[in-house]
């Protein structure tokens, strides 16, 4: 009797040479520990010490299980676990379906590396003995021919539960694994790369990397998986790692996705909450310290990015592969939806029911209701991730969702012709439920790459083609029965977008223009240039006044005259230079807006302050000259030469505009009659073709169902012809009405569109305000958080640093450094206490000196660094503000920290800023730039900022929290001139400051 021997490298043929690559390998590991009952399973890979560890918090194994279990082939532990033969879940956690029975899984690290290190430890809570089981796998010996598997020998050591092993118990390891290759005595040793393995995995610290694990952990503020204390679970040290992995995780394919991303995002489906239990998670490790977290759950698809999407089907496809559910068009309310399997006949399928979801994407953003911003990022992320992936209880089947992956043949259809098919691979996310009770049959490859191509297999994937294939025919195709709500809403999204766009595209220029207008005047304003024209001017004047001449007073009455009309003419002239007109119906970016508000403050106290005193000023020094001439100018003619002037430009105006007026409405006329015409003119064309068609057609000669089929599609073109006649001639009248109303009304639609236009602006500004806030919020939360964090790490790494400073002289002086700058630091962070409190403040009377004392004290020291004197006086500490002392101290930090900025970044001069008051509230001065007339009103919106790499958030979020407790921030003076003053005050309406 002859029996079958199994020789080693059958291993490495049924894990290795089985694994599609190391993506595939974690995902099954990662089935492993879904297996196990861990509710976490994290990888942390280093790329400069070419190791990767995986660990898991799940049931971990005994002694005898690892021997039994984990180190034999095939084993029939798991098999029929899914047909009722499974454990009780274990840790009050819900019952899970067993991922795998084949018994080779595990054989799947051995792609990762050569060799690998095993720890693991049942859990004490139902351990028979409390032990902690290491054990040195060297795949290497697998791949040797001419080896029998029993010959491999693999060293196996137990230590008490809770025990870390350190270098030495793995280097012990290590030498046992030589000595049985050197036992081996193999003829060609050039097949083992033993050397390189054994050497690498002995760099390995076991402990020590624990214990980092451990504090990052901490670090994190996230759980860890210890195998100490009362720690269990299953962990596994691997190196050297291959460094296919490196370009795994690095290599972008065209849409910027890595393999690595297509293979491990969505492990677990996140999208439904199901197995929330269970979270993997996957760390790269970098020489420069920090880490990428590539596999996290908020690097995939969130409902609400699923839910956003323009179309919607969901339902369930029943044990003879019908499908019944919703589809859901445009987001509109979700109409019923039935469709059959044809090739069903009545018998029940092999693969068994399952249910599908799925969000689509519009792929052109003028046929899609998300906006322009949103519909490409997700149109990106979708050419990323985007696909129809399957769950089998809650876990991924791979590679199924992998956007390179079509196995539906969606694409292919796609290409013959796009406007029948419609679907895209690239535009939808979605999943199919599958489960072991209902569709066992379904059977994954040994190499977990997809199921076998059985027969139940092929009527899966046939009834999945026959929905998209008949939901193109009965929704998307042009002719479609049932897609006139489909077609109707994405002809309206196109025709809003259109006109959204050819609007955006006709103000373009004219915002452009004025934008450009603006700022030039704001310029020329700032410069000083109007005042400068303007004495130039009356300088001008008193030098053509002596020039007149005195002997003629006929002749002097008349220069005099003329020398008035060109003064006031000239001094027009200087003031239409800075004079920007807002064009109708435009509405602004916010920040041209902004500065239009600063130029409307600029413009009237230019006209107040400049342009009013010179014409009065030379008009005055006119009529001085007049009178110590004594000439004949009498202020009736005057009057006359002034009024007759500005009433011939007058006129002339109003004539060139009803002139323009006239035009425009005969274009208007001609565009009317013209498009009446062509659509009456093509309506009897169609109509008249119709009838043509129905007289061509012998209905008599035809079925009874098929004659009535072609009448009604005669009809339902003459409404659809009707329906657009209607559609356009309605609009037209719609709209002549609506002008001819203005008019009358002396309304603007322009006006009143720009207006609607300018109130969307302002929303979505608002919108974006309160988001950026909200998450700016946020991250203050969090960094608060960290900073504790990090004392406490901070303050734990100095205390176990004492003995040894204490006992090493050299090391002393380093340590009293260390602990000196740590108490600083401590001391900065407890002037942060007034902040933290903000929300829950409680008003109360603020003194200056009570402003000062924190300002001193959070600052001083940057201050006398900087070089620069604060000045403080004597009415600032008098003055009192009602408000909370969170807001208001914060504020006033916020003004003196950009000011120590502004005020060191000027490299002449005095460096001070000055603490004062008013009588309506503290004002902070500093010697720094001015800030520009232009700048008034943006410095206090979030994001702008004039600091090189400044956030912008500071002066805003003061701002609102001020105004939240009935006070205000304000810019006093604005112009690059002048040094800015700021000021802080009760809001009118609301506490009286003192």
């Amino acid at each position: 009797m002859a029996k079958m021997q199994v020789r080693a490298r059958a291993v490495d043929m049924l894990g290795r040479q089985q694994i599609a690559g190391i993506p595939t390998a974690l995902h099954e590991l990662f089935k492993n520990a879904h297996d196990a009952y861990a509710r976490r399973v994290e990888v942390d890979y280093f790329r400069t010490q070419r190791q990767l560890i995986l660990r898991d918090d799940g049931n971990g194994m005994s002694r005898e299980d690892f021997l039994n279990k984990w180190l034999t082939l095939g084993t029939d532990s798991k098999v029929g676990a899914n047909s009722g033969g499974q454990v009780k879940a274990p840790r009050g956690m819900a019952s899970r379906k067993i991922l795998g029975e084949k018994g080779i899984g595990r054989l799947a690290i051995a792609a990762i590396g050569p060799a690998v290190f095993v720890m693991t430890r049942e859990d004490p809570a139902i351990s028979v003995k409390d032990e902690l089981t290491v054990a040195l796998v060297h795949w290497g010996l697998f791949e040797v021919p001419g080896i029998d598997l029993a010959s491999i020998e693999i060293p196996v050591v137990g230590f008490d539960g809770g025990y870390l092993p350190t270098q030495d118990d793995l280097g012990r390891l290590v030498e046992d694994v030589r000595s049985s290759i050197d036992a081996l005595d193999l003829d060609d040793p050039s097949h083992l790369a033993n050397t390189v393995a054994l050497d690498s995995i002995a760099q390995v610290d076991p402990r020590r990397l624990a214990n980092w694990l451990a504090d990052e952990a901490a670090r994190e503020d996230r759980a860890d998986m210890p195998l100490s204390g009362s720690g269990h679970g299953t962990h596994f040290i691997v190196a050297p790692v291959d460094p296919i992995l490196d370009a795994d995780i690095d290599g972008k394919g065209t849409w910027g996705s890595s393999a690595f991303e297509r293979l491990l995002l969505g492990f677990g489906n996140t999208l439904t909450g199901e197995n929330a239990e269970f979270v993997a998670e996957f760390r790269d490790h970098h020489s420069d310290g920090r880490s990428d977290e590539l596999i996290g759950a908020k690097s995939f698809f969130t409902m609400e990015e699923f839910t956003s999407l323009d179309h919607h089907f969901d339902g369930q496809f029943d044990e003879f592969g019908q499908f019944s559910g919703t589809i859901q068009l445009y987001r509109e309310d979700p109409k019923p939806y039935v469709l059959s399997w044809p090739k069903a006949v009545g018998r029940p399928t092999e693969c068994g029911p399952f249910r599908l979801r799925l969000g689509y994407l519009m792929g052109l953003q003028d046929e899609s209701q998300l906006p322009r911003d949103l519909h490409g990022l997700m149109y990106d992320k979708l050419n990323r991730l985007g696909g129809l992936y399957i769950y089998r209880d809650g876990v991924r089947v791979l590679p199924y969702g992998n956007s390179d992956y079509d196995f539906l043949n969606i694409e292919q259809r796609r290409t013959l012709k796009a406007t029948d098919w419609f679907f895209s691979y690239r535009r939808m996310i979605g999943w199919i439920d599958i489960s072991f009770d209902e569709n066992a049959s379904l059977v994954e490859k040994a190499g977990r790459e997809g199921f076998r191509e059985n027969r139940p297999y092929r009527q899966f994937r046939d009834i999945l083609e026959n929905f998209f294939r008949q939901l193109a025919i009965d929704y998307f195709r042009k002719e479609s029965d049932l897609g006139d709500d489909f077609r109707r809403e994405r002809e309206r999204i196109k025709s809003d977008f259109d006109r959204i766009r050819r609007r955006e595209a006709s103000a373009s220029g004219r915002k452009v223009k004025f934008s450009s207008d603006l700022s030039t005047a704001l310029s020329v304003i700032e410069a000083g240039e109007p005042a400068q024209a303007v004495g130039q001017l009356l300088d001008g004047l008193k030098a053509n006044l002596e020039a007149l001449d005195r002997s003629d007073g006929e002749m002097g009455a008349q220069g005099l005259l003329e020398l008035e009309a060109s003064f006031l003419k000239e001094l027009a002239q200087i003031k239409s230079k800075t004079t920007v007109t807002r064009p109708r119906a435009l509405a602004p970016s916010k920040s041209v807006e902004a500065a239009w508000r600063s130029y409307e403050r600029a413009a009237t106290a230019m006209q107040g302050n400049l342009f009013e005193p010179a014409r009065a000023e030379g008009v005055a020094r006119i009529e001085q000259y007049r009178a110590t001439k004594a000439l004949a100018v009498d202020r009736q003619r005057r009057a006359v030469e002034i009024f007759s002037r500005e009433r011939d430009t007058s006129i002339a105006e109003i004539r060139k505009l009803r002139k323009e007026a006239e035009t425009a409405m005969a274009r208007v006329d001609r565009a009317v009659r013209d498009a009446v015409q062509d659509e009456i003119a093509g309506f009897q064309r169609d109509i008249e073709g119709l009838v043509a068609a129905l007289s061509s057609t012998n209905l008599d000669d035809m079925p009874e169902a098929e004659a009535h089929e072609r009448q009604r599609e005669i009809e339902r073109n003459l409404d659809q012809r009707l329906d657009a006649g209607r559609e356009l001639l309605a609009g037209v009248r719609d709209q002549l009405i609506a002008v001819a109303e203005a008019v009358t009304k002396n309304d603007d639609l322009e006006e009143t569109a720009a207006a609607l236009e300018r109130r969307n602006v302002e929303l979505q500004d608002r919108l974006d305000l309160y988001t950026d806030m909200a998450q700016a919020g946020s991250a203050v939360g969090i960094l608060g958080h960290e900073f504790e964090n990090v004392a406490a790490g901070l303050r734990r790494s100095i205390d176990r640093l004492k003995p040894w400073a204490s006992g090493t002289a050299e090391l002393r002086p380093i340590y009293d450094d260390i602990v000196s700058y740590f108490g600083e630091i401590s001391d900065y962070l407890v002037l942060f206490d007034p902040l933290s409190r903000r929300r829950h403040g409680r008003r109360s009377t603020v003194a200056g000196v009570a402003v000062e004392k924190y300002i001193s004290e959070a600052l001083g020291a940057r201050l006398s660094d900087a070089k620069i004197r604060l000045i403080v006086t004597d009415a600032f500490r008098r003055h009192d503000i009602k408000g909370t002392m969170p807001a208001l101290l914060g504020a006033a930090l916020n003004l003196v920290d950009n000011a120590i900025y502004w005020a060191a970044s000027e490299t002449g001069g005095d460096r001070e800023i000055v603490l004062d008051a008013d009588g309506v509230g503290w004002l902070f001065q500093n010697s720094g730039p001015g800030i520009p007339l232009r700048l008034e009103e943006r410095i206090f919106e979030f994001g702008v900022s004039t600091k090189p790499g400044g956030r912008g958030m500071g002066l805003a979020i003061s701002r609102d929290a001020l105004r939240k407790i009935g006070c205000e921030l304000e810019l006093v003076n604005a112009g690059a001139s002048d040094h800015p003053v700021f000021r802080i005050r009760a809001a009118e309406g609301g506490d009286d400051a003192r």
